[in-house]
Parts: C-alpha cells; structure tokens; sequence
C-alpha cells in the first residue's frame, strides 16, 4: 500500500513540477511580448491558456487512468496491455496527441514569437545608437569638428545598415510572422530613411571639405583643380546628398504614425518635420549652387552695376558706378571699375528720354536707362546703351545697391584705403563713399567712383581670408539681399533667366489675374534723401455686393530732415495696379508740366514711344495714367521738402468682380533698392463669408478683415469668399 501511494505522489508531483516550469516559459514569452500591441496580447494569452489547459487536463487524465490501472492490479504484462483496447483508453490517447500536436505547434510558433521579439530589441537598439550618432554628428558639425561629424555619420549609416541586416537574415518563417504585425513596413521604411540621412550627412561633410578647398581671391576662384572641375564636383556632391534626402523624405512619409506608441509618436513627428524641412533646404541650395556653378564657367562677360539706392530709381537707384568683369571658368580675367560719367560722354545720338527724365536731363543716357519698372526691360534697354556708348554685349548684367557691402563689412569687418585715407565699415560706408564719389568731375585730380574700384578687390581678399564658421553669415546675408531686392541679376540666356526667375532673382513684375499693388518711385532732381525718407501704404479693398473691387490706397511719405538746400525729394511715383483698372480720385500729387514738342531733332526710342503713346495725363492733377509691364500705372509727382510730409490718396476700381464663390488675392511687390516699409491690409466684402486664407490676420469681423506686414519682400495675400 505505502509504495501505491508513493509512485502516486511522484506522478502528482512531477505533474506538478511540469506544469510550473512550463508556466515559467509560459511567463518568459508573456516578458518579452510586452511591447506588443495590447489587442495581440489578450489574442495570444487566451489561445495559450485554452490550448496549454487542455493539453495538461489531457495528459494529466491519460497519465492518471495508467496509473490506476497499474497500481489497482497485479496482473500480468499482458493482461496490462489488454488496456490499450479499452476505447476510453484510446479516446483519451487520442485527444492528447491531438492536442499535444497543437501545443506543439502553438509552442513553436511563440518561439518564433519570442525571436521576433528579440530581433525587434536589436534594430531597436541598431535605432538609438544611430540616433546617438546623429545628434553627436550634429554637435560636432557645430563645433566646426569635420572629421568627427564625418565618423559620427559614418557609425550611423552603419548602425542603421545592421537594423536593415537584422530584418533582412531573419528566416523566412520569421520573416512572415513580421509581415502580419503592421509595424514591420513602417520599421523598414523608417530605417531605409534613416541610413539615407546618414549617408546624406557624409555626403555634406564631403562637400565642406571641397569647398574649403575653394577659394575667393581677387583673382576670382582658385583651388587645386581647375575651377570648373572643382565646382563641377562639388555639384555632383550636392546632387548625391540632395537626391538621399529627397528618397529619404518619400521613405518617412510612408510611415504610420499612428501605428507609434504614443510616447514615441511626437517624437516621430518632430523628426520627420526636421527631414522634411532638411530635404526642402538641401533641394534648393543646391538648386543655387547649381545656378552659382552655371554663372561662373564658361566665358561670361559681366556688367556691373552699382546702383545708389539713396537716389532710388525703378530698379534700386541711380546708376553712378559701373564694373566691366570677364570670367574664364571662375577666373576675374578682367575687372574695370569706373564712373558711368566715362561711357555717357562716348554717346553720339541724341536719344528721346520718357518725359519725366526731362526733368534732370534732356537727352537719355545709360546713367538714367533703368526706367521701367520691370528690370527685364530696364536690362535690354541698359545694354542698348552699353553698347552705344562702346562697351561689349553682356551676357549677364548684375546691379546691386550699397546693403550687401555693408552687410559683408558687418562680417568682414574695417577695410583701409590708405591711398583714399578712409577706413570702410558698415556705419560710415554709405556716407564715405557718397562723399568722394559725388565729387565735381572738373578738378584733373579728382578719379570719380575710384574709391569702389579700389574697394572691390580689398572686400575679394577679405573673404578668402574668412573663416569657415563666418560663411553661413555671408551666405544668409546675401540671400537675404536676393529676396528683398537689393541684388537682380539679368541673363541674355533664355534657360538661366528662367532658372533665375525661379527664385525671384529677376526683378520682375509678375503676372496675375487678381488685385496687384507695387509703389515704385523715381528721384529725379532731388538730392540723395531716399534712405531718410519714411513711406507708409495703406490699401483698403471693398468687394460690392455685385463683385466689384473698389481700391483705396493712401500713401504717406515724411521727409525727417531739416529743411536745407540739399535735403528736399523730388521724385516722380508709378502706382502699377491691374491692368484696365479705373480711376476715379486721386489727390495729394505735385502738378509739374514738362514738354518734349521742341525736340524734333531727337531720336525716338521704340520702347519709350509705346510707353507715350498708351499714356493718359489728367489735365487737372497732372496725374499719368499709362501701361507698363502688364499693369496700369498711375504716375505723378511728390516734392517733399526737409521737414514736410504729405498724403497721396487714390480711389480706382478694379477690372474684374467676385463670384458667388471665388478665389481673390493680391500680390504686393516691393520696389527693387527701397527700404523696409510698413503695409496696412484693410478688407471689407459684406455679404460673404470668408472661407480661408493664407495670411496672419490682426482683426477678423464678420465683413472685414484687417492685417499689416514689413514690406521687405514681395508678399502674397490669398482668400477664399462665399457669398451669404
């Protein structure tokens, strides 16, 4: 009896002792299925505890009834065997096996389970230690560290490459129960975006170090290749790095962020943002550099224009200062710096000017040939001149005013000029450079304009000579110049114009189908007071009941100078709206009558006939109401004296109306060369409802709106109405 009980208690207990250690693996899968989805894991639990119950019931039962049997009786061998055809016997051997094979199954299957899970802690770990490499690149790259940003972006591709590793050597069983979780193809994409950033990163870092290799002399470009080679490579550079980051970017917005826990989704999004705004950046620097690289090989002959934004004209200022450049391949094989005063005495004929010009010269030169507001035109009519008066046909023509200077002697600091006895920076560079410039041409000792053509090589060598951290500041400082049109750049190259008008490099004016506004004034007969003068716009747009536009712009200009000889504005203002729009009020103009009937000996201007010949002149104000450039203008003029100021109100309706439910926009384009000046938007449409728009509003109220910017760039106002 006692060894009955004995083999009775082994078998309860080694029952027992299975069913633990199996419960411990049961409970080391549970571990490493905890990142699971939720849903998953209740899915799995249950199938685990059914399955598992069953087979231990099952086992159990078969094990006990042979047990019994055995212990109960003491027959023989065979008479024991005789239980194998007893169907109870059977019945539960066969449900066990049955069982067993599913728990089998089901076992192997959380064993692949829990390798899954294994290989998700590794790319997941591959994913940190990229990410710790990234962020170190990162520092280290603004540390001015090259070599090691280079090794850290190198760990990361290779950190991110394994993660793919680790997903791509799984087994194919494996790699099938990866497929039916969701997060398998948001994984794949999002370390192919990763190792694409990665190898972007090495690729910039390749494209420092050739670029430190370049350098700016006043001898143009120089470095170990030839110019064009080297500027050839660094493109190619460029492209690689930028065609990465535009993969990498198609890769991320694959992803489901929504398939995130959600402490790691905001962090998700914040980097995709970043890769996003890092692919848009990459694309158009290199989009610029390729521009740069196009200018600068080949054969180029360069005219450049100094334009004095002190007296503004249509495209940024009056041309007193001239530079004849010619480009081998980036290399200054010519630079000629001289007065314009040097070519207009070479000038023969005796050429028509547009009317308001009479007012400061009774002949046209190239020193006034910027006329027309869009510099395409101006461009064409400038080399006209150019060539009149001896120079060689431009390929591109560059005009820029003093704010780039002084942003770079920000940078580059004081430049001496012994030989002037001046020393240049960006507080006193303006008023210097007038002052010896606007010397009288009659003294034999004067050299007019002299003083830029000594500074131009001086500012060359000051920026070979910069260090690798002070770049970003030149780069942004010029971009900023390019975007408020203080640098216009033609080329008689019909594929780079386009390229250039791309970027809004051109100085156009641009086309539209809706409101336009650009307020471009002239000096002429004044003196150099445009930098002192205060203007403020204040446009106020009422959409009626029928559609119609009907403007009010009110323009106020403050001369805050002492009331001297020398300090008053005369300046004749061009207000370009859309074309066909009507006026119908307009005060606060000066009335200044010019005539050019006495000059029949002239020549006349074709393009300058065209503009005559489609103008209007009120005879009560004097006011100009002319076609230019696609628009309508309204011209007159303003004298301001020292100490004065002065409203300019006009009324005029514009030539289309507003449907039922309709797009409206306006485009306000700032002047090339003017200063930063304040824009108020006033908007009523009563009767509609505003769907959208595309600005910061100040002001919103059932009809009417009200918003205001810095005009220091063009800027672009989009709304949607519906009609209540």
């Amino acid at each position: 009896m006692f060894k009955r009980k004995k083999i009775k208690l082994y078998i309860h207990s080694s029952l027992h002792l299975g069913l633990q250690k199996k419960t411990k693996q049961a409970w080391n899968l549970g571990a490493g299925f905890a990142m699971l989805p939720g849903r998953l894991l209740r899915a799995i639990y249950k199938v685990c505890y059914h399955v598992g119950y069953a087979l231990v019931v099952s086992f159990s039962g078969g094990v006990r009834f042979v047990a019994r049997e055995i212990i109960t009786t003491g027959d023989s061998l065979k008479k024991r065997l005789v239980i194998l055809k007893k169907p109870e016997f059977a019945k539960t051997l066969i449900i066990f096996f049955g069982i067993a094979l599913l728990g089998a199954s089901i076992f192997q299957g959380l064993g692949m389970a829990t390798k899954a899970v294994e290989l998700k802690n590794r790319i997941i770990d591959s994913v940190f230690q990229g990410s710790q490499n990234l962020d170190q690149a990162k520092q280290s790259l603004e540390n001015q560290d090259l070599e090691a940003a280079s090794g850290k972006f190198l760990q990361a591709y290779n950190s991110f490459k394994n993660g793919q590793k680790e997903m791509e050597n799984a087994g194919a069983l494996l790699t099938g129960l990866l497929a039916v979780f969701p997060q398998k193809q948001d994984a794949e994409n999002a370390l192919e975006a990763a190792k694409l950033v990665s190898e972007s990163g090495n690729q910039i870092i390749d494209f420092y170090k050739a670029f430190d290799g370049l350098k700016i002399t006043a001898q143009g470009l120089q470095s170990n290749l030839p110019a064009g080679e080297a500027l050839e490579n660094l493109d190619s550079i460029l492209l690689r790095a930028s065609t990465n980051l535009k993969n990498a970017k198609l890769k991320i917005l694959e992803v489901n962020a929504d398939n995130l826990p959600s402490v790691q989704k905001q962090s998700f999004l914040e980097a995709r943002d970043k890769i996003l705004a890092l692919e848009n950046a990459m694309g158009n620097f290199r989009e610029i550099f390729s521009l740069v690289k196009t200018i600068a090989t080949g054969n180029k002959k360069v005219l450049i224009l100094f334009q004095n934004n002190n007296e503004l004209r249509a495209t940024g200022g009056f041309l007193g200062t001239f530079g004849d450049m010619q480009l081998d391949n980036g290399k200054i094989t010519k630079l000629h710096i001289s007065s314009i005063y040097d070519l207009d005495g070479q000038l023969k004929e005796k050429i028509l000017p547009p009317t308001p010009i009479l007012n400061v010269n009774d002949r046209w030169f190239l020193r006034d040939s910027n006329w027309f507001a869009h510099f395409p035109d101006s461009a064409k009519k400038i080399t006209s001149f150019y060539e009149k008066e001896g120079g060689e046909t431009p390929d591109i023509i560059l005009v820029l005013t003093p704010n780039f200077t002084i942003d770079l002697l920000k940078i580059i600091g004081p430049v001496d000029l012994p030989a002037h006895g001046v020393s240049l920076n960006a507080d006193n560079f303006v008023e210097l450079t007038q002052a010896v410039s606007s010397q009288s041409d009659s003294s034999p000792e004067n050299k007019p304009k002299q003083i830029l053509a000594d500074l131009v090589p001086v500012l060359l060598q000051k920026l070979n000579e910069l260090e690798s951290d002070q770049w970003p500041a030149v780069l942004e400082s010029l971009q900023q110049n390019f975007n408020s049109k203080q640098i216009v750049l033609y080329s008689r190259e019909s594929d780079l114009q386009n390229k250039l008008a791309e970027f809004n490099w051109t100085g156009e004016i641009l086309s539209t189908d809706r409101d336009y506004l650009s307020v471009v004034s002239s000096n002429l007969g004044g003196t150099k007071t445009d930098l002192d003068i205060k203007q403020e716009i204040n446009l106020k747009s009422t959409i009626e009941d029928d559609g119609s536009v009907i403007n009010e712009l009110v323009i106020k200009r403050r001369n805050p100078l002492p009331k001297l000889d020398y300090t008053f504005n005369n300046s004749f203002i061009r207000i370009f709206v859309p074309e066909g729009s009507q006026l119908l009020e307009n005060t606060g103009f000066d009335l200044k009558n010019l005539d050019n009937s006495n000059k029949e000996d002239y020549e006349t201007d074709p393009d300058v006939y065209e503009w005559e010949r489609n103008a209007v002149r009120e005879v009560i104000s004097g006011t100009t109401i002319g076609r230019e450039a696609g628009k309508t203008f309204f011209g007159n003029w303003v004298r301001l004296e020292g100490g004065e100021e002065r409203t300019i109100k006009l009324v005029y309706k514009l030539p289309f109306k507003i449907k039922d439910i309709d797009r409206y926009s306006l485009a306000l384009q700032k002047q090339m060369g003017s200063s930063i000046q304040p824009f108020a938007y006033d908007l009523e449409f009563p009767n509609r409802q505003l769907e959208w728009s595309n600005f910061e509003i100040q002001d919103l109220q059932t009809s009417a709106l009200k918003a205001q910017t810095a005009l220091g760039r063009d800027r672009f106002f989009g709304l949607v109405f519906q009609k209540r």
